[in-house]
């Protein structure tokens, strides 16, 4: 009967551990070109504290909109312009610069074209490729860049295609169809072993990479948590093993 009622109390015991409170979850949106250091961040913390990220994923306009509708989550990441765009709409309670993106000129491994700076990028028969200014900060940063440097002009008559994200020109370089573009750093790690980049005399200007606490968030002191958590050197090792500069 002894050992018939121990079994009992072990029982329930095991039943109260197994129906516990599920941990912490916080809700993340993110930009795509943030995402692999993002991962490595919320890996990290995960195993730390037991506090689990969920993410949202879109491009920096699309995270925008996103909050913007759900009014719901706990922290975001962006590049500029979109901080100070969150901040006008009073949705931010906190934020830090935690890294820098900077656009890079890439061309395909092994460099069949012999692309050494933009003089070679104006020759007869150059395919290029770059962001979309309206859309892309990259895009707009780089044609800054090539207008201050006078050689936006002979570049553009090469000028393949616009697009909206990085990673696109980045596959069209991997599939053959351009020679070079201009990429985020963060997207030319991503496709390492596939690009190298081609160093520039002088370089193009960098745009913040920051992250928010929202003010609609639930779980606001984990958040801020997290938030002191991306300023540690461990993370910015992440950020710059992804190919990002840091402070």
């Amino acid at each position: 009967m002894r050992k018939y009622y121990y079994f009992i109390v072990l029982l329930v015991i095991i039943m109260l551990v197994g129906c516990g409170k599920p941990g912490k979850v916080l809700k993340i949106y993110c930009g795509n070109t943030m995402r692999p250091a993002m991962e490595i961040l919320a890996k990290s913390y995960e195993e730390k504290t037991g506090v689990k990220a969920e993410f949202s994923f879109g491009d920096s306009s699309e995270i925008f909109a996103q909050v913007m509708l759900s009014k719901k989550g706990d922290l975001f990441i962006v590049h500029e312009p979109y901080m100070e765009e969150f901040a006008k709409k009073g949705l931010i309670a906190e934020y830090k610069d935690v890294a820098f993106l900077q656009p890079v000129l890439v061309v395909a491994v092994k460099n069949t074209k012999k692309i050494t700076g933009l003089a070679d990028l104006a020759k007869k028969g150059m395919r290029l490729g770059w962001g979309e200014p309206e859309f892309a900060l990259a895009g707009k940063l780089t044609e800054e860049y090539l207008k201050k440097n006078k050689k936006y002009d002979s570049l553009s008559k090469n000028l393949k295609v616009k697009t909206r994200s990085s990673s696109e020109l980045a596959n069209a370089i991997k599939l053959g169809s351009l020679d070079a573009a201009f990429i985020w750093n963060a997207t030319a790690k991503q496709f390492n072993g596939t690009v190298e980049v081609v160093k520039l005399k002088d370089e193009i200007l960098s745009a913040r990479v920051s992250l928010g606490v929202l003010k609609s968030s639930t779980n606001s002191k984990t958040a801020q948590d997290f938030l002191v958590f991306s300023a540690s050197d461990e993370c910015k090792t992440a950020f710059t093993s992804c190919g990002y500069k840091v402070k």
